[in-house]
């Protein structure tokens, strides 16, 4: 749980280079931390209704998926 009581999901700085699988959270986290990786595609980025917060500096992302679009 982060400061402000969300249950959050830390992956910060990890060198990732993609995310696979976070629809096995079973969409838990209302935050997801995935600062300074090296991310560059988030296209297959699942739908996760519950969160609210998703950190992404640090990465250079240059596709995300359509529904992390803002409305």
């Amino acid at each position: 749980m982060n400061c402000v009581g969300e249950y959050e999901l830390d992956l910060r700085a990890n060198r990732l280079v993609n995310i696979e699988n976070l629809g096995a959270t079973e969409n838990q986290f209302q935050s997801i931390d995935l600062s300074d990786n090296a991310l560059a595609r988030l296209e297959d980025f699942p739908k996760l209704s519950k969160l609210r917060t998703l950190h992404l500096n640090g990465n250079k992302i240059v596709k995300i998926g359509r529904h992390l679009e803002g409305e």
